[in-house]
């Protein structure tokens, strides 16, 4: 009988454990950037496009794993301990601001009610002279209005953060933010290093310009509840990886 109990309670704690979604410990945050229907750009660079039918491959593989997206948001308030977080949290992100993010990635969002984040260079907004152009300051406002995707910074152009010297590292953290709170009229809180890379003065300049997390490279998962909020790991995810690729990656 009493081996009984203790199994009992055994399982009723692990139960309550993987609803919190704290079991585990970790909180994976994946990283795209450009997604695309041609396929021939993923093979030139699979680092930086993907295949829309591919993103939604992850997104259904995710769902049935049981993983819920959560906003930076969902996250920063629970470590403050005014929040709940669902179980087996994750984050998703997609880097620089292009428009495949509005024209394609957005409505997968919409059709599988998933959050996500963009950070975006904050100068490029709006860019149609390049080869592969940004959304608009408008499409930004309509995808923040859903609730489902979240605009942060990616700083103002899209610096190498090992190659500035500290005047610089100021203006590419603080431009960016004004830039997005100007044209959203919302609070950018969150910034993501381009190529993940930082500076001895990054953190401090971050703290004193108002963001409450920054996000590197690293490619593994946070530290649920004592990641340090200002280095905030995340995977790479590669156009040719597929769902079972990524639920592997994170588990």
């Amino acid at each position: 009988m009493k081996k009984f109990v203790i199994s009992l309670l055994t399982a009723f704690i692990t139960l309550i454990l993987s609803v919190s979604g704290y079991a585990q410990g970790t909180l994976p945050v994946l990283m795209y950037h450009n997604v695309t229907t041609d396929y021939n750009l993923v093979l030139k660079d699979p680092t930086v496009h993907i295949m829309l039918s591919t993103l939604e491959e992850h997104l259904v593989h995710l769902i049935s794993a049981g993983y819920n997206t959560i906003s930076f948001d969902d996250y920063y308030n629970w470590r403050k301990g005014e929040k709940e977080l669902p179980p087996n949290p994750i984050i998703i992100t997609f880097d620089d601001g292009y428009v495949s993010n509005y024209d394609l990635a957005f409505p997968l969002f919409q059709k599988y009610n998933q959050k996500a984040t963009i950070f975006v260079v904050a100068s490029r907004v709006g860019a149609d002279n390049v080869e592969f152009p940004h959304f608009t300051w408008e499409e930004a406002r309509e995808m923040e209005k859903s609730g489902l995707i979240d605009i942060e910074s990616h700083t103002f152009t899209h610096a190498d953060f090992e190659k500035i010297n500290y005047a610089r590292t100021v203006l590419e953290m603080r431009l960016s933010k004004f830039a997005i709170e100007t044209n959203l009229g919302k609070e950018c809180k969150y910034l993501a290093y381009p190529y993940g890379k930082m500076n001895e003065a990054s953190t401090a300049v971050a703290k004193s310009a108002g963001y409450k997390m920054l996000v590197v490279g690293r490619d593994k998962s946070a530290d649920l509840a004592n990641e340090n909020l200002y280095e905030i790991p995340r995977y790479s995810i590669e156009g040719t990886q597929s769902g079972e690729d990524i639920i592997n990656l994170i588990k």
